[in-house]
């Protein structure tokens, strides 16, 4: 979840960022060079030379406590629930990502997205977004002169 906020080097790129931070005083690049041009950051620059030292194979440690329990189909899952209908509870909304799962893999879906809150305002109509295009069509053509005539103020 959420791996989008996360940068997972593959081992290639790891063997070439620390290649380059041992090499540094030979070719006088710097770290923040090697950190611009990788797009990784001095302090993980640093971790992966210190991991290195360690373990030259730069292979994953193996991590310690349990799985996640959301997999990436199940989010998928709970997002287009969301989606379908954005005024729901947590909780139906929870009863309806569970509905045809087996027991052990339920959830609750307001642990997944910490704090779920309804949408507060409707979605535009149908004919609202017709009428919206219509007046974007009828007004797409119109030069700076007409609109310095115009005065835009807020609805509400």
């Amino acid at each position: 979840m959420n791996e989008s906020l996360k940068k997972i080097l593959t081992p290639a790129e790891r063997i070439q960022a620390v290649v380059r931070m041992t090499n540094r005083t030979q070719t006088g690049e710097t770290v923040s060079s090697i950190s611009r041009s990788l797009q990784i950051s001095r302090k993980h620059l640093h971790d992966l030379e210190r991991k290195f030292e360690e373990d030259p194979s730069m292979s994953d440690r193996e991590r310690s406590g349990c799985l996640p329990k959301v997999t990436d189909q199940l989010e998928r899952r709970i997002i287009r629930e969301i989606e379908n209908d954005p005024f729901a509870s947590s909780v139906s909304l929870t009863n309806r990502v569970n509905s045809g799962l087996p027991e052990s893999s339920q959830i609750a879906v307001q642990n997944v997205l910490r704090a779920r809150r309804p949408a507060l305002k409707p979605s535009i109509t149908e004919k609202q977004a017709k009428e919206r295009l219509a007046f974007a069509q009828k007004y797409a053509q119109k030069d700076m002169r007409f609109w310095s005539h115009v005065i835009f103020s807020d609805e509400t």
